[in-house]
C-alpha cells in the first residue's frame, strides 16, 4: 500500500504511475527528466532533482532530507494527492472530452 511510504524515490527514465503516487498522499522525489517536471510543477508534490550530476543532490539526499523533515514530506504529500484528485479526476477528464467533442461536433454541423 503506497500510504505507508515515507516517500518514493524514482531514477531517470522511471518515472512512470507517478500520478498514482501522488494520490495516495506520498511525496515523490523523481529526476528531472520528461514528463516527470511537468507533472512535479503541476502539483507540487515532489522534489526534483538534477540526473547525473555528481555535484548536485541526488536522490538518496533528497529522500534523506524528507525523512528529517517529515512536516515537510506530509505537506508536499498534501499537496500532491489534492493536486491530482483535483487535476486528474477521470470523471473530469471524461466531460471534459465530452464537451470538445460536442464542440466540435457542433462545429462541423453550422460549418457543413
Amino acid at each position: 500500500r503506497l500510504e505507508r511510504l515515507d516517500a518514493h524515490a524514482v531514477q531517470r527514465r522511471r518515472a512512470v504511475q507517478q500520478d498514482r503516487v501522488l494520490a495516495s498522499g506520498v511525496p515523490v522525489v523523481v529526476s528531472r527528466h520528461g514528463g516527470a517536471v511537468e507533472l512535479m510543477e503541476a502539483t507540487g508534490g515532489g522534489v526534483l532533482v538534477e540526473p547525473g550530476d555528481p555535484g548536485a543532490p541526488g536522490l538518496a539526499d533528497a529522500v534523506g532530507a524528507l525523512l528529517a523533515d517529515p512536516d515537510r514530506a506530509r505537506a508536499l504529500g498534501a499537496a500532491g494527492r489534492a493536486a491530482v484528485l483535483e487535476r486528474f479526476d477521470v470523471r473530469r477528464s471524461a466531460e471534459e472530452l465530452a464537451d470538445v467533442c460536442r464542440r466540435a461536433a457542433e462545429r462541423r454541423i453550422i460549418y457543413s
